[in-house]
């Protein structure tokens, strides 16, 4: 009964969380798909327009490190909520930039902001989490995937209907509404503590040996180094190297669709099994059918492997977050911080690798290198998990 309750004062923090993630989603959304026509505004070549776009991700990974360390507690959701209605607004000057130090500018800013929602969304989730008892944290991850589907599909129909303003004032209106329902104190930090001690002494299925977080941020910069590359790479892995022309669009979609599947399933399957089940049950059959496709002229071969790919990337970050939020020392935003800002190194590096493979052999070499990583980081996951069955705990 008492579990009841608890979860049940908790459905307004476990919707308002949910809308983060979709609040921050789509405003990002929207700028990913207005990249390309703002780089034709500005004439800017593509060597420079390469360099311009990584100030957003070192920005990024700079506020990851410092962020959790400069603000306290107290006014977290205050930052939270500045962080959610400034989003928006940031792409859209990203947009409508009129000169490239402006853009850069405004790429720096939506780096420090992106850091401080990731920083926030993730630690709030661990926490809801902890407190009511119902697993969260990976359906959250969904929503912030169903925003940037939905958010891609509104550029589209903007674009046909020339309504590109309209895309970006629907995208200030849901993040502004949400920033307005943050901008108050967590309400899970007010209730007593004698709640929190019991939730933490409650044991569960989905509890984890706690990994080091050297181990999680190697861990992660690998899952965000071939989501990168796929996110990148995909359109030339089917258009030159399966010889596909016009199935681009498709295998993103289907890469996308995995992900999102096993975000909105995973919350389940991982109070049932443990974390990382899904990764290790998916990472083999995601490596094994993306061999098979990168040696077949089978349309329905490489979407199965992007949509298995997909699926075990969707839940492995997901789940590398969850572990280092509930490890034993520090706050679980601080955790989370330094493994994301590791992580992200990931995403700097695969770019300028899988280009320098594509370059030296082929783009088809360049995805067997992205298999054999995924095969690599499902070891030992599936090693623990492997164990802990055989030893009946």
């Amino acid at each position: 009964m008492t579990e009841r309750r608890w979860a049940g004062e908790t459905k307004g923090d476990v919707r308002l969380i949910r809308a983060s993630y979709f609040a921050t989603s789509f405003p990002l959304g929207s700028w990913y798909s207005n990249v390309a026509v703002t780089q034709q505004r500005l004439d800017i070549p593509s060597s420079s327009w390469g360099l311009l776009l990584a100030v957003y991700p070192v920005s990024s990974l700079i506020s990851l490190r410092l962020y959790a360390g400069m603000i306290s507690d107290a006014v977290r959701h205050r930052v939270f909520s500045a962080a959610l209605f400034a989003l928006p607004l940031t792409t859209i000057a990203l947009v409508y930039s009129p000169s490239q130090a402006i853009l850069g500018a405004c790429l720096a800013l939506l780096g420090v902001l992106s850091a401080i929602l990731q920083v926030e969304s993730n630690s709030r989730a661990h926490e809801i989490e902890e407190y009511s008892g119902s697993p969260i944290f990976a359906s959250c991850h969904g929503y912030f995937s169903a925003g940037v589907i939905i958010a891609g599909l509104s550029a589209l129909v903007a674009e046909q209907l020339d309504l590109g303003v309209w895309l970006f004032c629907t995208s200030m209106a849901v993040t502004a509404s949400v920033a307005l329902l943050v901008f108050r104190p967590n309400s899970l930090r007010s209730r007593e503590n004698g709640r929190r001690e019991s939730r933490e002494n409650k044991s569960d299925s989905s509890s984890f040996p706690h990994l080091g977080l050297v181990s999680l941020t190697l861990m992660g910069m690998a899952v965000l180094f071939v989501e990168s590359a796929v996110n990148t790479w995909h359109s030339a892995f089917v258009d030159e190297a399966a010889g596909f022309h016009g199935y681009a669009g498709a295998a993103y979609a289907t890469y996308a669709l995995g992900g999102l599947l096993v975000r909105f399933s995973g919350d389940r399957i991982r109070r049932k099994h443990g974390i990382f089940f899904l990764f290790v049950l998916l990472s083999p059959l995601a490596v094994i059918s993306l061999l098979t496709a990168i040696h077949s002229e089978q349309v329905a071969v490489i979407l199965l492997a992007l949509f298995l790919l997909g699926a075990a990337m969707g839940i492995a970050y997901p789940d590398i977050l969850k572990i280092a939020a509930i490890s034993e020392k520090g706050g679980s935003a601080s955790r989370i911080s330094i493994v994301a800002t590791g992580s992200a190194a990931g995403s700097l590096l695969a770019n300028p690798t899988i280009g320098l493979v594509s370059g030296i052999y082929s783009v088809r070499i360049s995805f067997i290198l992205i298999a054999l990583i995924v095969a690599i980081t499902a070891c030992y996951p599936a090693y623990v998990l492997i164990r802990r069955r055989m030893e009946g705990t």
